[in-house]
């Protein structure tokens, strides 16, 4: 639907490790989007269990005042105790990329790999509101 070239290949099967975060009791999502490998800013999920919410913050952990999709959770969420190791990680996995989101999860403070996506959201949805978005981006 939305022509994501790489996904047009040979089709695999991956198994993973469960993962569970029973001091959370929720899996939470950090995604750092990444520009010509350097972080920008996080697009954190939560509340998968019963309609996943969202919310953006920079990389120092400040809530930012935009959405993609995903209503937003109403909640300030902590600090990660391993976000710079998060970041750490995106710069060097985003690295020669003119964009990728690279996501992480934090559980028993421990950093997991989740995924590269070269099309966040296959490049369909919008942020809202537009005009915060235009002013926040510097490029």
């Amino acid at each position: 639907m939305s022509g994501e070239w790489p996904y047009h290949s040979e089709k695999y099967i991956v198994c993973e490790k469960y993962l569970e975060d029973k001091k959370a009791e929720e899996l939470l999502d950090y995604k750092i989007f990444c520009f010509n490998g350097k972080p920008e800013l996080i697009f954190f999920v939560s509340d998968r269990v019963h309609h996943a919410r969202s919310d953006f913050y920079d990389l120092e952990w400040n809530i930012l005042p935009f959405r993609w999709e995903y209503e937003p959770s109403g909640k300030i969420f902590p600090k990660p105790s391993k976000l710079e190791d998060m970041i750490a990680y995106a710069k060097i996995l985003s690295e020669g990329f003119p964009f990728v989101r690279v996501d992480f999860y934090q559980i028993d403070g421990k950093v997991y790999f989740g995924e590269l996506t070269f099309f966040h959201w296959g490049g369909l949805e919008i942020f809202n509101p537009k005009v915060l978005i235009l002013n926040w981006a510097h490029y």
